[in-house]
């Protein structure tokens, strides 16, 4: 099967219809969306605002119209936008701005504009690992220790301090999922455990220098979101992440660092999106999302490190290209196609390891829905999904391999991933395609996006149908 019937005039048209109709409906202010296959982008769109008016109404929303002036002038240069980092002490709890007096104009999205990709970043993160692996740059210290400690799920503070020195990378670390760590603050700035509590205000998401600190000292899901995997990169090889994910992935596959970049530049604050959050009510739908994220351009001070899942900011155009290029296995990357087979195979079954269920619990509604599972596969004979007939597993890319294919029509050996703000990608190296789309809007795996997931492969897939179907 090939992707041509994807490069179709006709399945352009009805991608673009259903996010048109995401807009209008309010499931997210705007999306950029991209197919690719190994050679090209064969789909590239945007539908919807950047940058809402400040009063939005579901009728503006509905008149939103997809076609995007490409002239417009940059986020920074519309009178009284925000400014692109948006620090919590300038948040209320529910998002909205306090302190100074800061508006903005609406702004169409284009293909250019920016945002954290957040999760979508792990493979990132985890190709880089395998780079130094393949190319003997880890020089710190040994690399083939296989008797990791998964620090991940570590309760006992004291223990964390005596293992983080010593942490060495094992196969578990490249499919350890993101600490998702989150900070709740009351009025008086007290620090209130990982638990909403009825009347509690709602939390802020806290991610500054001082957590940075190494070695990280806070327990799972109650400090700042730590990668592991990133801080063995960065102990490893002595080396800056950010430099590190340019060299050797960003600047050889020409992806500009003006669309893609692991600290929020000059260059990426002028085309900066604003992230949301779904407010579930059909007056006012969306309002201004009080996440903030901790930057670093230069070396970190000592005492300190970059955030260790790398913080990606990037256009949906620009990371696709490093989606497309592990689609084509490029040697750029990684230099023999054993290392990619390796990389693409089902890691944690060679572990005896399986997903759990649900696969992402919630832990701040407000920013995340629980997720029980990222696809719906087809089901088998039993109709369960047992350690006997697991349904998904992960690879060493860090993302969701399809062990049965899904309802929507994705194969078996596809995998795919996602990102908090709603940012979902693909690549099908069966039919020789991928895709990524974004939202920036919270709450993670809201039933809208997960729907339009669905609905989203379903489009493809129902093509490639119709190709086999013509013969």
């Amino acid at each position: 099967m090939s992707s041509e019937r994807i490069a179709l005039p006709s399945t352009h048209a009805a991608i673009q219809e259903l996010f048109d109709d995401a807009v209008s409906n309010a499931i997210a202010p705007g999306f950029q969306f991209v197919v690719f296959n190994r050679d090209e982008i064969v789909l590239n769109g945007v539908s919807g605002y950047a940058r809402l008016p400040e009063t939005t109404s579901p009728s503006a929303l509905a008149n939103h119209a997809s076609d995007s002036d490409s002239d417009q002038p940059p986020a920074s240069s519309l009178p009284g936008s925000l400014d692109p980092i948006h620090l919590a002490s300038d948040m209320s709890p529910d998002g909205d701005v306090e302190k100074v007096d800061r508006r903005f104009e609406g702004e169409k999205m284009t293909a250019a504009h920016v945002h954290w990709i957040a999760s979508c970043g792990k493979l990132a993160v985890s190709l880089l690992a395998l780079i130094i692996l393949e190319r003997g740059l880890a020089d710190n210290y040994p690399t083939n220790d296989q008797s990791l400690i998964d620090v991940a799920t570590l309760d006992d503070h004291a223990k964390l301090v005596e293992v983080l020195p010593e942490f060495k990378l094992g196969g578990e670390s490249l499919v350890t999922k993101v600490i998702e760590g989150w900070e709740e603050v009351e009025e008086d700035g007290a620090e209130n455990g990982n638990e909403i509590t009825e009347g509690q205000n709602q939390p802020q998401y806290v991610s500054d220098k001082q957590g940075r600190r190494i070695p990280r000292l806070r327990e799972a899901k109650t400090g700042v979101t730590l990668h592991w995997l990133g801080q063995w990169i960065v102990r490893s090889t002595g080396r800056n992440l950010r430099e590190l994910l340019a060299t050797y992935i960003f600047e050889p596959l020409g992806i500009p660092s003006s669309e893609c970049d692991s600290a929020i530049t000059e260059a990426i604050s002028e085309h900066l999106l604003v992230p949301y959050s779904k407010t579930g009510d059909p007056s006012n739908p969306f309002k201004v999302n009080p996440r903030s994220l901790y930057n670093c351009l230069g070396t970190p001070p000592p005492g300190y490190a970059h955030f260790a899942s790398a913080p990606i900011i990037s256009s949906t155009q620009a990371y696709c290209k490093l989606l497309q290029a592990v689609l084509r296995h490029d040697k750029r990357l990684l230099r023999e196609e054993s290392s990619w087979v390796f990389a693409e195979g089902d890691a944690l079954g060679k572990m005896g390891i399986r997903l759990p269920v649900p696969r992402v619990p919630s832990v701040l509604p407000w920013m995340a829905c629980e997720l029980e599972r990222f696809s719906t596969h087809i089901e088998t004979e039993t109709g369960t999904d047992s350690p006997e007939t697991p349904m998904s597993s992960v690879n060493l890319l860090n993302t969701e391999l399809a062990l049965k294919p899904t309802t929507t029509g994705r194969p078996v050996g596809s995998y795919a991933w996602c990102g908090s703000v709603n940012s979902y990608y693909a690549i099908d190296p069966i039919n020789g395609f991928g895709y990524m789309w974004s939202a920036q809007c919270a709450p993670f795996a809201h039933p809208d996006f997960l729907g339009l997931k669905d609905e989203f492969e379903k489009i493809v897939y129902g093509a490639f149908e119709a190709e086999e179907a013509s013969g």
